[in-house]
Order: C-alpha cells, then sequence, then structure tokens
C-alpha cells in the first residue's frame, strides 16, 4: 500500500510553491490524490469584532489557489483544494489536524524564523505530527528537492514512534536506492535479553524486499541530533524518517527535545511520525 491520499498545506510564504512541487512529485509517483490545504490564522486583526479571515486573507488565498491549480491542471493525479482562513492559531491547528487525520501522508513545511508577517504558529509542524496520528513530511525553509526518497536514512532506536515512522515510510522505503539504518548510543538503548539492536529490524525488511546498511554511532550529551543531521551530509540523504518525541537513548534528553532540535536544523525533508 503507497501514499493514495496526500495533503499539503500552503500558505502566503514563498516556500509553498517548493513544498508544493515536493507534493506533487510524490502524488505523481504514486497516483495519489494529492488535495491543497491553504491554511492561515488572521490573528492579528486589531480585535475579535472586527476580525474577518476570509476577506484578510482573500487575497493570499487566491494567490495560493491559482499556485495549486497551475502545477495541477496539466498533472494525471486527481487534484482537490479548500482553503481554511481562521481568526486564532488554535482553530488553524485544530482543522489541520482533522484534515491530516483524512491523509495517508501531509506535507507541511519547515518554519522560517526570519518570517513575522505569515499566519502560521512557530509548532504548526510539531503539533501536526503530535496530534494527527498519521505520517507529515516536513521541508526545510531553505532548498529544491527535486527527488525525494532516493537515499534515505532512518534514526533508530527500536522505540515505538520510530517503528510508526518506519512503517509509515514503507512506501518510500520500497523505492528507495539506499537505506541507513542509524542507531546513536545503541548500548543505552534497552532491548530484551539477547537481542541485537538491527537484527529483528533487518530481517523485518528483507521480509518486505528491502535491504539496507547499519550504523552505530556515538555521541556525548548534546550532540546527538547534530551529530545524525551531519551523517545526513555524509550520507547525501535527501531524506529521513524519524520518530517524533522519542527519547533516542538520551534520559535526559526531555521529551520532544530530539524532534523540535531536528525540526529547528533540519536539511532535508523529515517524515515523522509519533
Amino acid at each position: 500500500m503507497g501514499f493514495e491520499d496526500i495533503l499539503v498545506h500552503l500558505d502566503s510564504a514563498s516556500r509553498s510553491e517548493v513544498r508544493l512541487d515536493v507534493a506533487a512529485g510524490l502524488a505523481q509517483r504514486f497516483a495519489a490524490r494529492l488535495t491543497g490545504l491553504f491554511g492561515e490564522s488572521a490573528a492579528h486583526a486589531l480585535s475579535i469584532a472586527t476580525r474577518d479571515p476570509e476577506r484578510e486573507l482573500a487575497e493570499a488565498i487566491a494567490d495560493a489557489e491559482a499556485l495549486f491549480r497551475r502545477r495541477t491542471q496539466a498533472s494525471a493525479f486527481q487534484s482537490d483544494w479548500h482553503a481554511l482562513a481562521t481568526v486564532n492559531d488554535t482553530e488553524l491547528l485544530k482543522q489541520t489536524v482533522f484534515a491530516a487525520r483524512h491523509a495517508d501522508l501531509t506535507v507541511l513545511g519547515q518554519h522560517d524564523p526570519e518570517l513575522k508577517s505569515i499566519g502560521v504558529p512557530a509548532d504548526f509542524a510539531e503539533q501536526i505530527v503530535l496530534h494527527s496520528g498519521r505520517p507529515v513530511l516536513v521541508v526545510p525553509f531553505a532548498g529544491d528537492f527535486e527527488a525525494i526518497g532516493k537515499r534515505i536514512v532512518v534514526a533508530w532506536n527500536a522505540s515505538r514512534e520510530a517503528a510508526r515512522a518506519l512503517a509509515d515510510a514503507m512506501p518510500l522505503l520500497a523505492k528507495a536506492e539506499r537505506i541507513t539504518l542509524i542507531a546513536i548510543n545503541p548500548a543505552k538503548i534497552e532491548l530484551p535479553y539477547g537481542h541485537e539492536h538491527f537484527t529483528a529490524l533487518i530481517a523485518h525488511l528483507a521480509v518486505h524486499g528491502i535491504d539496507a546498511r547499519t550504523e552505530r554511532l556515538a555521541a556525548g550529551d548534546v550532540g546527538a541530533m547534530d551529530l545524525l543531521l551531519s551523517r545526513l551530509t555524509d550520507e547525501a540523504a535527501d531524506l529521513l524518517v524519524l520518530g517524533a518525541h522519542g527519547q533516542y537513548g538520551f534520559p535526559y534528553l526531555h521529551r520532544g527535545g530530539a524532534t523540535r532540535h531536528i525540526l529547528r536544523h533540519m536539511t532535508v525533508p523529515v517524515l515523522m511520525s509519533n
């Protein structure tokens, strides 16, 4: 089973076009339906009485829809369009989570701290990952990503979150040219007695006809996620698969700390599941 129903979030930022290209490329590859969802809040209105989000965001919605129509009109895959204009971030998150729960994959953008005027909260991607129950592909705010999923790195710590992300990424793993499974400080990760860190996972992937190489890394208290990001560059990876809000073998790394670090410093698209 592949990604047959893909959702892409668009907003008034210029990077929406890159995000749309990524989503459209995946829709083409998997013959999926692609739904474009414009979503911003008009929380900056002077008062609740004067808030009319649809009027305030009308131009941005029209521009985003025009972009979506241009990109999908000549495509073989099915497409659909929705616009979401809300009066606050809470409502925006609530409605986007609802939409994501009805998709096989949701494509979002990394928060760009330089953009102050976009009506999307800084933790938008994290909240959708945490509450939607579905896989989310986050696209960096810098760079171009013509091909995703040829060289994949999977961060593996045998946790529930990592297992969920791996399962959700299987359609991409099945088409990958190279897969690297990386464990950071695996000796600190508790496994049932007698189990090697990658043995069961390699056997599981082999049943699906997927071959992967493994790598064990050692890191200090602070550098685990930076080391992982560095290895992405070394591997020329175009996708990271990551279980969101996991501990990654570091009991002193507070829940969600690894996820937030990756979301702030990512340089390649990241598929996350919780």
